[in-house]
């Protein structure tokens, strides 16, 4: 999924009367997105404009720091201007992140709202625009067989129905029958405790490698301990990337 992170300093209290719940994403219609944008824009709380997406911003952090290439598969709207999105989006990209197989679509760049509250946590409000379009159809099976790892996150998996869903399985089951490696970030304890049943199914059909924070993994698991829940994680997968905040990361396999 292609995303533009809007960056906006934001309270508690305007938190509440969006109705969007603390520290996780959710989505949110478009005449919402515009009234919040207009809103920090006219308060001028608005601190930065840039790429994101959970597997956006890893992709362009490992091929920075590698000097490696990796793809990137979304959609994007089909007419780009100067100064737009999507043209920020492209424009801050890292090089060696290939956007050869992006598809263009009539609907805008998804937008991500990332309010930052006092305390320095990060609340998200998204409208999909075009991010759920992703036509299977359009991606060449060679790249497929030919990467070293897949990498995709519960997003993807919101909207169980979505193309961007059905897309993303069939590509998991292409990797697969390949032997390639599939990284599952968990990405959100909201979303998986909305798909708890379905993201179990994909994770131990498809998955060797999972990521993500003790809030994720105890929504995952039911365990609270991050010790506890990588045993639990290896019993489903091979490898596990848990974060604890302050504590740091947890690595286990």
């Amino acid at each position: 999924q292609l995303i533009i992170d809007i960056v906006v300093e934001a309270c508690d209290d305007e938190l509440s009367s969006w109705a969007l719940e603390k520290a996780q994403s959710s989505i949110v219609s478009d005449e919402l997105m515009d009234k919040m944008y207009y809103y920090y824009k006219e308060k001028e709380k608005i601190t930065g404009v840039y790429p994101g997406g959970s597997i956006g911003n890893t992709l362009h952090n490992f091929s920075l720091l590698s000097d490696t290439s990796s793809y990137a598969l979304g959609c994007i709207n089909k007419l780009i201007e100067v100064g737009d999105y999507s043209f920020s989006y492209i424009c801050a990209t890292n090089a060696n992140v290939k956007l050869n197989h992006i598809q263009p679509k009539a609907k805008p760049l998804a937008r991500a709202l990332c309010l930052v509250t006092e305390d320095g946590e990060r609340t998200f409000a998204i409208s999909r625009g075009c991010m759920d379009e992703l036509d299977i159809n359009l991606i060449p099976r060679e790249l497929i067989h030919h990467t070293s790892m897949i990498l995709l996150s519960s997003y993807i998996l919101r909207d169980t129905d979505s193309l961007i869903a059905k897309a993303s399985e069939k590509i998991c089951l292409e990797a697969k029958n390949k032997n390639i490696p599939i990284a599952f970030s968990l990405a959100s304890a909201l979303i998986i405790r909305e798909k708890k049943e379905f993201i179990s199914q994909f994770v131990e059909k498809y998955c060797n490698v999972l990521a993500g924070n003790l809030d994720e993994a105890y929504a995952y698991t039911g365990l609270n301990d991050p010790l506890l829940a990588c045993e639990k994680l290896l019993d489903i997968v091979d490898f596990v990337l848990l974060t604890h905040g302050e504590k740091g990361l947890y690595i286990a396999s």
